[in-house]
């Protein structure tokens, strides 16, 4: 069972989200059976984390209706073994004099390091109400004494916010539970939703008596009453995929405000050497999301672009394309209709190197089912225009919406190829909007934080109030 677990996670960290998906599948279904026959909640606990790995895996290779299902499935099975401390949302909030007792909010995350994440999180504690105390709650599980990022946080949130700052990263999330619940946290915000350093199951004890969830994560959470999602009514499904989900309504998707610092503060872009070029030269498409988001639907739908955009190249830039994960999507791109010299990989790099990664790109594409979110606010920030499918998940519709990029938007793969080769053929629209973007960024709520982080807590004092 252990064996399984820990060969999945290598192969997710080398990009075979197949074979991390297979062997996930395995050591799931053995945690499985050992948490039906134990009572322990530590058992409990380590057999649903492997089951929410496993489901973070399938986003490539399951449907988005039947992920929504098994999240429900996950999660109701977890509940049932874990304590509730508070058995409502607000309750105990009600008929409190807030200007004499100041909330204690607790803010719980993983991504508090170099990252584009970190970004949202540091616009979100820089401007959070001066009378709220803050506590954080850091559960990255690897050494953070060498990043500067994580150092700055630190340092700014107990040297001038004088928040409690506790290292959660060794502690099963029960236990964290149990922490959060004794620090009297009022208001507990998650950082992370269904990502590879998961908290919610922290969140499914429901200790603190307000949880809110969606920042950095547009998707469902399946926790029912018992947190709070941010979204908007773009991301919000029709269907009822999340009967339960989604109590609190924002006016923004807060997740895409993780760019959301002043274009002044990223390195300055290079000249742009495509928006000129005629629909006969070569053009830059590209992606940097982890390649366990590719899904096969995804491929077949960029293979066919490359198809029929033979004088484009499509750039695929991550850590975690190792040699076998490069084979395995060239493979599959080519089978789709693609051509060899068509497909380039980059791997690691610094932060500012990666942003200048777009500078070079006449469009990016955003992968799905699960599509971007902070990373495509990056895109945007540098002034790339954006092909998003608003299909299952649709936060980059939302986005888009936002700026008012119509053009980037599609229904269907079908739709995603035809809206992709108009902006391809349109060197002079690719231009302007090269312009446009980020100026436009700067306009709107996302590149306000100010603005945004007093949304998020205007609608919570108001969903206290109620």
């Amino acid at each position: 069972m252990q064996e399984n677990y820990t060969a999945a996670l290598a192969a997710q960290q080398q990009g075979d989200s197949q074979a991390a998906h297979r062997l996930m599948q395995r050591a799931y279904l053995e945690a499985q059976q050992w948490a039906q026959e134990s009572h322990r909640t530590e058992e409990i606990d380590r057999a649903t984390r492997w089951f929410s790995h496993q489901l973070l895996l399938q986003w490539s290779f399951t449907e988005h209706y039947i992920l929504c299902q098994q999240l429900r499935m996950y999660f109701s099975r977890y509940v049932k073994h874990v304590p509730r401390y508070y058995p409502q949302q607000g309750l105990f909030l009600q008929g409190r004099d807030l200007r004499k007792d100041p909330l204690r909010v607790g803010f719980l995350s993983p991504d508090l390091r170099n990252c584009s994440a970190a970004r949202l999180i540091a616009d979100l504690f820089a401007y959070a109400p001066a009378n709220i105390q803050a506590f954080v709650y850091a559960t990255y599980p690897h050494d953070l004494s060498h990043d500067e990022v994580f150092q700055t946080l630190y340092a700014y949130m107990v040297n001038e916010r004088k928040a409690p700052w506790h290292d959660g990263s060794k502690e099963t999330q029960h236990a964290l539970a149990q922490r959060i619940y004794h620090d009297r946290i009022d208001i507990l915000i998650d950082l992370a939703g269904h990502t590879s350093l998961s908290n919610l199951r922290v969140m499914a004890h429901q200790p603190a008596p307000i949880q809110l969830s969606g920042l950095t994560f547009n998707g469902g959470i399946a926790l029912g009453n018992r947190c709070l999602r941010a979204t908007d009514a773009i991301c919000t499904p029709t269907s009822d995929y999340y009967p339960h989900d989604l109590p609190l309504m924002l006016p923004v998707w807060i997740s895409q405000a993780g760019a959301a610092t002043s274009s002044s503060q990223h390195p300055e872009k290079t000249t742009d050497e495509t928006a000129n070029k005629t629909a006969d030269e070569t053009t830059e498409i590209g992606c940097a999301h982890h390649p366990g988001r590719l899904s096969d639907t995804c491929l077949n739908t960029w293979g066919k672009l490359l198809q029929q955009a033979p004088q484009s190249r499509l750039h695929l830039k991550h850590a975690a394309y190792a040699p076998n994960t490069r084979q395995r999507i060239q493979a599959h791109l080519i089978q789709a209709g693609a051509q060899p010299e068509q497909i380039l990989f980059s791997g690691h790099s610094d932060y500012e190197t990666y942003l200048h990664f777009y500078d070079s790109l006449a469009l990016a594409l955003d992968p799905f089912p699960y599509h971007g979110g902070l990373v495509s606010c990056d895109a945007l920030w540098r002034g790339v225009p954006l092909i998003t499918l608003s299909e299952g998940m649709h936060g980059g519709a939302s986005l888009l919406h936002q700026l008012g990029f119509s053009a980037g938007i599609a229904t269907t793969p079908t739709d995603y190829i035809q809206k992709a080769l108009q902006l391809l053929k349109n060197s002079l629209l690719r231009s302007q909007w090269r312009e446009r973007l980020p100026q436009k960024m700067q306009q709107t709520v996302i590149g306000n934080p100010e603005h945004w982080v007093a949304q998020i807590f205007n609608a919570l004092a108001a969903y206290i109030y109620d």
